[in-house]
C-alpha cells in the first residue's frame, strides 16, 4: 500500500460527504473481538464546530485520510489552538486530562475520513515495559501530540481495510 492509496481508498456513503453534519460512523471493531484495541472509521462532514472530546482512559491514534483538514481544540478556559492535518497524519490523545472542544473544516472538497484506534492503556503500559524496558506510569505524557510516521499509518490503514472486508 503506498501513501497515494491513502487519498484513493473510500467506503460508500448513503448520503453525500457534503452533507453530513456530524461524523459518520460505519466501521466499527467492537464486535472482532481484538484484545486491547477497539478501531471506529468515521467520513466526516466538510466542517464541525463544538465537537466535545472527554478523555476516557484509552490512548487514541487517529489517522485521517482523503482530503486535508485544518483542526483547532480548546481546554477551557483557554484559546483556541489549531493545525493543518494532512492524509495519513496520526494524532495521538493519551487518554488523560480535561475535556476539550474540537472545531475542524475541509481545506479541499476532498471528502475525509478518519480511523480512530483505542489502545487500552494496560496493553500500551505493557508493550512499553516488554519491548523498550520502559514504565510509562513514571513519565508524564503530552497530552496531544500530531506525528506523521510511514510506519505507524500503514499499519493503521492495514487495520481499516480489514474492518471494510465483509463478515
Amino acid at each position: 500500500m503506498t501513501a497515494k492509496s491513502i487519498h484513493t481508498k473510500t467506503t460508500s456513503l448513503a448520503i453525500p460527504p457534503q452533507a453530513l453534519v456530524a461524523p459518520l460512523l460505519p466501521l466499527s471493531s467492537t464486535h472482532a473481538g481484538w484484545e486491547g484495541v477497539v478501531s471506529y472509521g468515521f467520513h466526516e462532514p466538510r466542517g464541525m464546530e463544538g465537537w466535545k472530546v472527554s478523555p476516557n482512559g484509552d490512548i487514541m491514534l487517529m489517522v485521517y485520510a482523503g482530503g486535508p483538514i485544518h483542526i483547532e481544540r480548546q481546554w477551557a478556559p483557554g484559546s483556541w489552538r489549531g493545525e493543518n492535518l494532512q492524509p495519513g497524519d496520526m494524532v495521538v490523545h493519551w487518554g488523560e486530562g480535561a475535556a476539550y472542544t474540537v472545531r475542524w473544516w475541509s481545506l479541499r472538497a476532498v471528502p475525509t475520513r478518519a480511523l480512530d484506534l483505542h489502545l487500552s492503556r494496560q496493553l500500551v503500559h505493557g508493550l512499553a515495559q516488554e519491548l523498550l524496558g520502559t514504565d510509562l506510569a513514571r513519565g508524564a505524557l503530552e497530552r496531544q501530540t500530531v506525528i506523521r510516521d510511514p510506519l505507524l499509518t500503514q499499519l493503521a490503514l492495514v487495520l481499516w481495510q480489514e474492518l471494510e472486508q465483509p463478515v
